[in-house]
Protein backbone atom coordinates (compact mmCIF):
# COMPACT_ATOMS: atom_id res chain seq x y z
CA UNK A 1 0.00 0.00 0.00
CA UNK A 2 3.13 1.69 -0.10
CA UNK A 3 3.01 2.61 -3.75
CA UNK A 4 -0.74 4.58 -2.89
CA UNK A 5 0.47 6.42 0.36
CA UNK A 6 -0.89 4.60 2.78
CA UNK A 7 0.07 4.99 6.40
CA UNK A 8 -1.75 1.99 7.85
CA UNK A 9 -5.42 0.05 7.11
CA UNK A 10 -8.06 0.58 9.61
CA UNK A 11 -10.87 -1.16 10.23
CA UNK A 12 -13.94 0.71 9.17
CA UNK A 13 -15.80 0.60 12.79
CA UNK A 14 -12.47 2.94 13.51
CA UNK A 15 -12.74 5.57 11.60
CA UNK A 16 -14.79 8.48 12.65
CA UNK A 17 -14.82 10.26 8.56
CA UNK A 18 -13.54 8.97 5.10
CA UNK A 19 -13.75 9.31 1.43
CA UNK A 20 -14.91 6.76 -0.48
CA UNK A 21 -11.85 7.86 -3.14
CA UNK A 22 -9.34 7.31 -0.35
CA UNK A 23 -10.44 3.86 0.46
CA UNK A 24 -7.95 0.92 -0.92
CA UNK A 25 -9.72 -2.00 0.86
CA UNK A 26 -10.59 -3.90 -2.68
CA UNK A 27 -6.88 -3.01 -3.40
CA UNK A 28 -5.46 -4.14 -0.24
CA UNK A 29 -7.12 -7.56 -0.40
CA UNK A 30 -5.91 -7.82 -3.94
CA UNK A 31 -2.50 -7.25 -2.81
CA UNK A 32 -2.25 -9.64 0.05
CA UNK A 33 -4.42 -12.11 -1.87
CA UNK A 34 -1.58 -12.10 -4.31
CA UNK A 35 1.90 -12.27 -2.29
CA UNK A 36 0.08 -14.52 0.48
CA UNK A 37 -3.14 -16.72 -1.04
CA UNK A 38 -6.70 -16.09 -0.62
CA UNK A 39 -6.57 -19.04 1.72
CA UNK A 40 -8.40 -21.76 -0.32
CA UNK A 41 -5.33 -23.71 -0.56
CA UNK A 42 -5.29 -25.94 1.83
CA UNK A 43 -2.44 -26.17 4.47
CA UNK A 44 -1.11 -29.23 6.85
CA UNK A 45 -2.79 -29.08 10.33
CA UNK A 46 0.09 -28.04 12.67
CA UNK A 47 1.47 -30.20 14.67
CA UNK A 48 0.01 -30.66 18.15
CA UNK A 49 2.69 -30.70 21.29
CA UNK A 50 2.33 -33.31 23.66
CA UNK A 51 0.89 -32.70 27.28
CA UNK A 52 2.71 -30.93 29.56
CA UNK A 53 3.53 -33.13 32.79
CA UNK A 54 1.43 -33.14 35.55
CA UNK A 55 3.57 -34.86 38.33
CA UNK A 56 6.23 -32.39 38.30
CA UNK A 57 9.59 -35.54 37.65
CA UNK A 58 9.53 -34.75 34.23
CA UNK A 59 10.04 -31.18 34.46
CA UNK A 60 13.18 -31.66 36.54
CA UNK A 61 11.69 -30.72 40.18
CA UNK A 62 11.97 -33.99 42.67
CA UNK A 63 8.53 -35.82 43.34
CA UNK A 64 7.15 -35.29 47.01
CA UNK A 65 8.51 -37.05 49.52
CA UNK A 66 6.15 -38.50 53.08
CA UNK A 67 7.42 -36.87 55.96
CA UNK A 68 9.42 -39.38 58.18
CA UNK A 69 7.36 -41.15 60.84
Amino acid sequence: MQQLGAFAILNRSAVVLAFDAIDVTDRAIKALDEKLGDGSAQVPAPQTRPAAPTDGISLGTKAPTAPPP
